[in-house]
């Protein structure tokens, strides 16, 4: 079958909800940001599912006309897909659809990455299940429809058992809409209401936008269902795990500043980062603090209120140009970094500055940045990166698989610092980030090298070296 994709994706659904077609749209909207490849949504009907999918940006796949046929769902799920690895075909656009063994039809949204996708292949082809695409989301589709159990609830409670890695999972039928978060905790996932109605979503930005009132985080290990018909809202099983692994990057760079993540809100941890770096490593006699926007933004605001450098918005972001961190190939993630950022000449020249990022992955926006900053006749730069160097690959759903591509594997400080242009270069060091995030909360992998979730599958160069 080849190499299984890795996603870092969006969810959301929600039910008993009269125009759920719409609150989906606009909730994928607020997630855009997760994923801009595809975007899909799917309802189950007593006489089977419909659904809309469709390659590109939310604003392009969906619109007035073709939402009709779902104007009648009372609940729905939806997902927005950004893939790691592989193609970006039509058939692994999720939400997918199965069905179980006595006909009853569902729908599935995962966000994340199984890292025992060998056993689960080997487990359904002995049941001589034949797989249609290359996401691993499909061995959770397969697994639910080929399995025995004699309730839904069951079946579900018997494959998550099976599963391994980072996992958030919205699974919609005919009867409820279940939400379901790994043991670890790894990937987020919120629970939101509005009067009867529920919702779900990766991030409570989604909420925000669609006046629902965010609740709490689904807990690691949770399988919550909510009954369309009746709105009762049920814990069906909880897997527990005394130490969890919530991915610290979701905090640091991934997720929007306006959401609760971990129960923790991000402005207010990438500004706390911010001051700290500004304690550690001060830049005396700078003119002013500046972002790589927008990741970088409410790291300079916390350095800037700590060192009472001004803060100075001199460096504007093009936003019709994509994140170039979550573009699929180099070369792409090379234009867009040039494209996407231009400074104020008339506020950084001849001045010395201290610039702010939230981490550096490849190297190439930095070093882009700093070129254009000294086009511009920026006098010094100082980096500050409100992150540990990023070392070793996620096997977990972001996206820098292979040594390496990390900058910070392959180069010291003192070369990175030459390669990337500026008069110092300084990290968040991982033990300050464990005072705030600590290991036995967070997945730090990326920046340990201690992986929290057992890597079974065939990982391929740059593995674990």
């Amino acid at each position: 079958m080849g190499i299984m994709i890795k996603e870092h994706c969006a969810l959301f659904g929600v039910t008993r909800q009269l125009n759920s077609v719409e609150m989906a749209v606009l909730g994928l909207f607020a997630l855009q940001h997760r994923g801009e490849e595809a975007s899909g949504v799917v309802s189950i009907f007593e006489k089977g599912p419909k659904f809309i999918k469709g390659i590109g940006k939310v604003s392009e796949v969906f619109h007035k006309n073709n939402i009709l046929p779902l104007k009648d769902a009372t609940s729905i799920i939806g997902h927005n897909r950004y893939s790691v690895t592989g193609a970006n075909a039509i058939e692994n656009i999720q939400p997918f659809i199965g069905t179980t063994l006595d006909g009853q039809f569902f729908g599935l949204a995962h966000n994340g990455n199984l890292t025992n996708i060998n056993f689960l292949k080997e487990e359904l082809l002995k049941k001589n299940v034949q797989l249609a695409t290359t996401s691993d989301t499909e061995l959770i589709l397969q697994h639910i429809a080929v399995n025995e159990k004699k309730t839904f609830d069951e079946k579900i409670i018997d494959v998550i058992s099976k599963l391994e890695g980072s996992f958030s999972l919205l699974i919609l039928t005919n009867a409820k809409l279940y939400a379901i978060r790994d043991p670890k905790g790894m990937r987020p996932l919120s629970l939101a209401q509005k009067e009867e109605a529920f919702a779900f979503a990766s991030e409570s930005c989604a909420f925000d936008l669609i006046r629902f009132k965010y609740l709490r985080d689904v807990e690691p290990g949770e399988i919550l269902s909510v009954d369309h018909k009746t709105g009762t809202l049920q814990k069906i099983y909880q897997f527990n795990e005394e130490i969890h692994a919530k991915c610290v990057f979701e905090l640091i760079y991934f997720s929007r500043p306006d959401s609760v993540v971990f129960d923790h809100s991000v402005y207010e941890f990438r500004k706390k980062i911010g001051e700290i770096m500004a304690k550690h490593f001060p830049v005396p006699d700078a003119d002013m603090v500046i972002p790589i926007p927008d990741s970088g933004v409410y790291g300079a605001i916390g350095y800037s209120h700590a060192s009472g450098i001004p803060y100075e918005h001199a460096n504007i972001r093009n936003h019709y140009v994509g994140r170039s961190f979550i573009q699929p190939s180099q070369e792409e993630r090379q234009w867009v970094a040039r494209l996407k950022h231009n400074p104020v000449s008339s506020v950084v020249k001849g001045k010395k500055i201290v610039i702010v990022d939230d981490s550096i992955v490849r190297g190439i926006t930095s070093k882009n940045h700093i070129e254009i900053l000294k086009h511009a006749g920026a006098k010094e730069i100082h980096l500050r990166v409100t992150s540990p160097p990023i070392l070793n690959p996620c096997f977990y759903g972001i996206d820098f698989p292979t040594k390496e591509e990390l900058i910070a594997n392959n180069m010291t400080l003192k070369e990175m610092k030459t390669f990337i242009g500026v008069d110092s270069l300084e990290y968040l060091p991982l033990k300050t980030l464990s005072e705030i995030a600590p290991d036995s909360s967070f997945c730090q992998a990326c920046f340990s090298g201690n992986y929290p979730i057992p890597i079974r599958q065939s990982l391929g160069k740059g593995a674990l070296k």
